[in-house]
């Protein structure tokens, strides 16, 4: 089972529409029930509050980074 979860850096917006996308892509190709497409819901920053359980799963967090308002985060 292959699982694809849109976690982007973009808005939530661009997000949720790229995984309907490809939601779509999935649908047009039947047999493909072991693909799904997900949006994480409060996008990765939700995922990033979301504990110890969840964070475990990304590459190199940084809580001081996602700690920080939106606003003023960027990725150097």
């Amino acid at each position: 089972r292959v699982q694809i979860d849109d976690m982007r850096f973009v808005s939530e917006e661009r997000g949720t529409r790229a995984a309907g996308w490809f939601d779509d892509f999935i649908q047009d190709r039947k047999g493909s029930e072991s693909v799904q497409s997900l949006v994480l819901e409060g996008g990765i920053t939700g995922w990033a509050n979301a504990g110890p359980d969840y964070v475990a799963w990304m590459v190199d967090y940084d809580a001081d980074f996602w700690q920080k308002p939106k606003e003023s985060r960027s990725k150097a």
